[in-house]
């Protein structure tokens, strides 16, 4: 049973230290991926709106299953690490090594880049998930007392925030012509935060502790399934969190400009200002749009 008292406290200073900078990483590097990914797409590869568009909306379909998937792969892991930490062990390098793929350019013609285009992001996606749920569930099997873990994620999100804006601000600059411009400086943003996240990431695995055993008994697949469609509440948050993951695919506005989770989670809703100048970068293959008053940022 849990301790919903105050009072004892059994997260330590080098645990919690460890595992807020893990999480700025953390955000760091998917805020890098939200933010930038669909300009390289666009503006780099050349790679048409409407297949970009499409390859989102197809991966989260994908990504939704994940997470479920993943946490009950999680659920059923009985290792001397614990529930969570040996997936730690290892899937932050890779992710970190994927997220610079991402915003990797190998000259390959239109149909090898869609491919290539499709394939890392949706590798990504999936190597994601297998680092970011058992993170995040550590938090869960550290501490029994309920008022040390939600003060102890308070700050570990806040931080998870903080970091998912460094990309917006530092990768604005590097893209600039006077700098590396729009593939270099792309390029460079990924291996910067990739370098930010993994190693903080992949520690978490050692400094951190599985305070809560799991249960020995563990229900087969058949059985959760079978309670969870008797929970009558929770059958109505499945398929909205689904749907709005699948439905809430990249708008025009994110292909445009970088935008992303993490940015709506410090910048309030409503119109957002421009973040980065006018593109100056072009495909080769396209036409440049003509510039004017009306193109130098979002309409009033």
């Amino acid at each position: 049973m849990e301790n919903t008292v105050s009072g004892k406290t059994y997260i330590g200073k080098v645990e919690k230290t460890g595992f807020v900078f893990a999480a700025l990483g953390q955000g760091a590097m998917y805020a890098m991926m939200t933010s930038w990914l669909n300009r390289f797409y666009t503006d780099v590869l050349g790679l048409e709106l409407l297949f970009v568009m499409g390859l989102m909306w197809g991966a989260r379909i994908v990504f939704a299953l994940g997470d479920p998937i993943m946490g009950a792969l999680v659920d059923r892991t009985r290792t001397r690490f614990g529930k969570m930490r040996q997936y730690l062990l290892f899937s932050p390098f890779i992710v970190s090594v994927l997220s610079v793929f991402l915003f990797a350019d190998f000259g390959l013609d239109m149909t090898g880049k869609m491919i290539y285009a499709a394939v890392t992001y949706i590798v990504w996606g999936i190597a994601y998930a297998i680092c970011d749920v058992p993170f995040w569930g550590l938090p869960y099997a550290m501490t029994p007392n309920v008022e040390e873990r939600n003060k102890f994620l308070s700050l570990a999100r806040t931080l998870n925030s903080i970091g998912g804006a460094l990309p917006i601000a530092v990768v604005a600059l590097l893209i600039s012509d006077s700098i590396l411009g729009l593939r270099n400086g792309l390029l460079a943003g990924a291996i910067i935060f990739a370098a930010v996240a993994v190693v903080p990431f992949s520690l978490t695995a050692f400094y951190t502790r599985e305070r809560i055993e799991p249960q020995k008994e563990r229900l087969p697949v058949k059985d959760s399934l079978g309670l969870m469609f008797k929970c009558k509440p929770l059958i109505f948050v499945i398929p909205s969190v689904f749907a709005d993951s699948v439905l809430a695919g990249p708008s025009s506005r994110q292909v445009r400009r970088p935008t992303g989770p993490a940015l709506a989670a410090i910048i309030p809703a409503g119109p957002l200002p421009q973040q980065v100048p006018p593109r100056q970068d072009h495909h080769p293959d396209r036409p440049v749009a003509p510039t004017g008053p009306a193109s130098a940022g979002p309409s009033s």
